[in-house]
This record gives structure tokens, C-alpha cells and sequence, in this order.
């Protein structure tokens, strides 16, 4: 694994909300958050690495702003994989998405498999007993999941557009 430490920009819906520094010690990455006004919470801390989203961790309001501190073993990071950092961001509410490297694995339908094969920046949730899939929806770039278009929901993830598209037991659902 490649050496974490430094500072990094977290981001709020795509605006520069505070800083993450991450500080090596023996076996262990120390993650220390502060971001001076989050607004409402609860306020979830993501890194983006190698396509996927990995969570760091809930902040806590405090004086001067909202806070983070933890510290993760070499194996958990690995376990959560975490290469390089890309980006850092936070993450509302209760829904928890994470970056799907490979959306395609997601499913044991063959047609569904072949659909999201080419798929890049996808994040999934759980919702009860569904998946949910969210394909980013790039403006002026063709739609990764054009067979499935018709029954994705529009969506708003992180400031960010997607189509979110539902499945219950491997198959679409409305």
C-alpha cells in the first residue's frame, strides 16, 4: 500500500468544505477531520480510491466546526480498498452509497451483467430488501446503462446527477 499521508480538500457537494490530514504511525493511518461549518448533520466522511467510496467514519459537531478523528490498521485499509487517495468528500443522511469498481458483479443475470460492464462511477445502497444502483449522468457523454434508462430514476447524489435504478431479488423493479 502506497503512503496516505498529507492533506487533502474535503468536499461538500462539490465545494471545498474542509481539510483531511492523514498521518502515518507504526501499523496505524490516523484520519483527522475538521470541517468549519457542515451545516445539519449527520455528516458522513468518504475517500474515494481506486473507483470505489470508502467510509471513514461519522463527524461530530464541536466547537468551531464539525471533527473526525480515527485511526485505521494497514489491513483494515486494505480490507476497505484503500490504495491512493482521490478525493475526499462528505456524504448526508442515512443512505450510504459506495463506489461500485465493477457494477457488473452486482448480479448473476447475464443481461444485467452485460448492461453494467462498461459502467464507470456507479454507487449502490441498500434500501430495505433492494439495490439501488445510481450510473452517474454526465451531460453530453453517452448513458452507460441506455437499456435500462427508461426505468432509472433521476437523482441528485452529492450535488452530482445520476440515474438511480432499483432491483429486488436481481431483477428491475419500479
Amino acid at each position: 500500500m502506497p503512503d496516505i499521508s498529507g492533506s487533502y480538500v474535503i468536499s461538500d457537494a462539490g465545494k471545498a468544505a474542509g481539510m483531511l490530514e492523514v498521518s502515518r504511525e507504526g501499523m496505524f493511518y490516523r484520519f483527522r477531520a475538521v470541517c468549519p461549518d457542515c451545516g445539519e448533520g449527520p455528516v458522513r466522511l468518504y475517500i474515494s480510491s481506486a473507483g470505489r467510496e470508502a467510509p471513514i467514519g461519522l463527524l461530530s459537531p464541536e466547537s468551531g466546526g464539525w471533527r473526525l478523528e480515527r485511526s485505521y490498521s494497514l489491513s483494515a485499509l486494505r480490507n476497505m480498498g484503500v490504495g491512493e487517495i482521490e478525493a475526499c468528500r462528505l456524504l448526508r443522511g442515512t443512505r450510504v452509497w459506495r463506489g461500485e469498481a465493477r457494477p457488473d458483479a452486482l448480479f448473476g443475470d447475464r443481461e444485467l451483467k452485460e448492461i453494467f460492464a462498461g459502467v464507470s462511477g456507479a454507487m449502490s445502497a441498500r434500501a430495505g430488501e433492494e439495490l439501488l444502483l445510481a450510473v452517474p449522468s454526465r451531460s453530453g457523454e453517452p448513458f452507460g446503462a441506455m437499456p435500462l434508462f427508461c426505468l432509472g430514476e433521476p437523482s441528485e447524489i452529492d450535488g452530482r446527477p445520476y440515474v438511480v435504478f432499483r432491483f429486488r431479488g436481481g431483477r428491475p423493479a419500479r
